[in-house]
């Protein structure tokens, strides 16, 4: 690894960390994808693969990594019983802090929380029941590291869920890049960095000596949204992940218990005839949408 790019690695950490420190208070609000739209998929979840497969364990441990404001353990808490141990990890203080003000009003299971970088979890081996890891992969500027270290501290027969990552099976076809783009000239919802947010990160990698002059909205989301597809300004397929590709590089071994598709194409959005071009997206992608999720279990 030359320094060059090991300076960039430190770079998407900071600007991530940043990033998410200037959003806390406003996340739930700028991503009702997965605030709203997302509740019933972690519900089913708890009560399958949790209420089931972890309702006799009593020493019970989750790690959600990267867990934001805390959505996926506000979700789960109510199909765990009282003396699971959850730890609610992120790269983000100020997450953090948003996280246990959601979390200590529900629930009465033993939970802690954790400032770390996802790519090196100070936790010992075979350590965690489950490990969930939601809208994180793509931030990361090694996402196969963050893998590694899963496998490390994930115990035998332990479960992992990955979910809300892009997809790029969505994006195989020209014709979809084609209308994506065509949907992202003409005002369709992507991620926006408010003025405040571009103020704040600049301001703060410039003090850091990241950084020596100020960053466009588009150079911030590139950092930021390091993996994602469609967020840049050109639809790149290169990047994103699928299930497949997730098991075959970085999950050898594990069993797949499930994978599902949704798309957030369109959501929210007004434009005319929206549902159609959404009916026409599925066709063309041959049922697979923007976003992907997993579930595996460790051998």
């Amino acid at each position: 690894m030359t320094n060059s790019s090991i300076e960039k690695e430190a770079l998407i950490r900071k600007i991530n960390c940043v990033y998410h420190d200037a959003e806390h208070s406003e996340y739930d609000e700028r991503h009702e994808e997965i605030i709203a739209g997302e509740v019933n998929w972690w519900n089913k979840i708890g009560e399958i693969y949790f209420q089931r497969k972890f309702q006799n364990k009593n020493s019970f441990s989750l790690l959600d990594i990267g867990t934001g404001t805390g959505f996926v353990l506000r979700t789960l808490m109510k199909h765990l019983n009282n003396e699971s141990k959850v730890v609610a990890y992120d790269l983000s203080q100020l997450m953090l802090r948003q996280a246990k003000q959601n979390l200590d009003s529900i629930g009465s299971n033993e939970h802690s929380f954790v400032c770390g970088d996802a790519e090196i979890l100070p936790f010992a081996d075979e350590f965690f029941d489950a490990i969930t890891i939601n809208a994180v992969l793509h931030h990361l500027p090694n996402y196969k590291r963050c893998l590694s270290q899963v496998k490390r501290i994930l115990k035998p027969k332990g479960i992992l869920i990955i979910s809300h990552e892009p997809n790029n099976k969505f994006f195989k076809s020209s014709l979809v890049r084609l209308m994506a783009t065509v949907y992202k000239i003409i005002g369709g919802s992507v991620v926006k960095v408010s003025d405040r947010i571009q103020q704040k990160v600049n301001n703060e990698l410039i003090l850091s000596s990241y950084i020596e002059k100020e960053l466009t909205k588009d150079e911030i989301i590139d950092l930021v949204e390091v993996s994602s597809i469609a967020e840049h300004k050109k639809i790149d397929p290169r990047r994103g992940f699928n299930a497949q590709t997730l098991l075959d590089e970085s999950l050898v071994g594990y069993s797949l218990l499930e994978v599902t598709s949704e798309s957030t194409f369109g959501y929210r959005s007004k434009i005319p005839f929206i549902k159609v071009i959404q009916h026409a997206m599925k066709y063309l992608t041959e049922g697979n949408g923007t976003l992907f999720s997993m579930i595996v279990m460790k051998p």
